[in-house]
């Protein structure tokens, strides 16, 4: 496969699973009510080297929103990744890469505080990547660390011309993966994989665990 091809099928995976675990919106729960969703989670899947009978099992559990009142399943969904990421003092599972180094390595896990959170922050800085404005969501979340992954997918490509003050190097997607994303999205998957109650986000953290570098 020509590495240009190559990139675009990853870029393309990335984005899937950045617009699945980020606040859920209306577009997604329309795919979902379609089988636009599960369509695209097997093709891209298959793209990625994914086996064809793992792809179809999580399409056949995503069946359980076909056809449904997409208003039913939108709340359903946001109560969801409400119980799952954000809760009520504390999320049952941290979508933060930051929060989830310290907690691993017994450190006090403050939001945006920690060496972890920086490190990433500076790393999407100086590959031309900030905070939209008006924003104030930590980039160390799970879905702009996949949006990330997508964009330097997209460099890879040749798809996008970064910014004229980025510093983006030949090795900058491999080193984000290794340092920043894998050990953090294999734990992130695995809890959602136990602890979540719709398909939709199980699905997605399957897929999620057999993302390779």
């Amino acid at each position: 496969m020509p590495d240009t091809e190559r990139w675009m099928n990853k870029a393309a995976l990335y984005e899937l699973l950045a617009a699945s675990f980020a606040f859920v919106s209306e577009e997604t729960v329309a795919a979902l009510a379609t089988g636009e969703y599960a369509d695209a989670l097997v093709e891209i899947g298959s793209l990625n080297g994914m086996e064809k009978s793992f792809l179809e099992a999580q399409a056949s559990d995503l069946k359980a929103y076909s056809g449904r009142d997409e208003e039913e399943v939108l709340h359903c969904l946001r109560k969801e990744h409400t119980r799952l990421f954000i809760g009520g003092s504390e999320p049952l599972i941290t979508p933060y890469a930051g929060v989830w180094d310290a907690l691993a390595n017994d450190k006090p896990a403050l939001l945006m505080i920690n060496a972890e959170s920086m490190a990433i922050e500076r790393f999407m800085r100086r590959c031309g990547i900030g905070q939209p404005e008006g924003t104030n969501e930590p980039l160390d979340h799970i879905a702009s660390l996949l949006e990330f992954l997508y964009y330097l997918c997209l460099v890879k490509a040749d798809a996008v011309q970064p910014p004229s003050h980025a510093d983006i190097r030949g090795e900058d997607y491999e080193l984000f993966f290794d340092d920043h994303v894998a050990a953090f999205s294999q734990a992130f998957a695995t809890s959602v994989v136990q602890e979540s109650r719709e398909p939709f986000f199980a699905s997605a953290a399957h897929v999620l665990l057999r993302i390779k570098r």
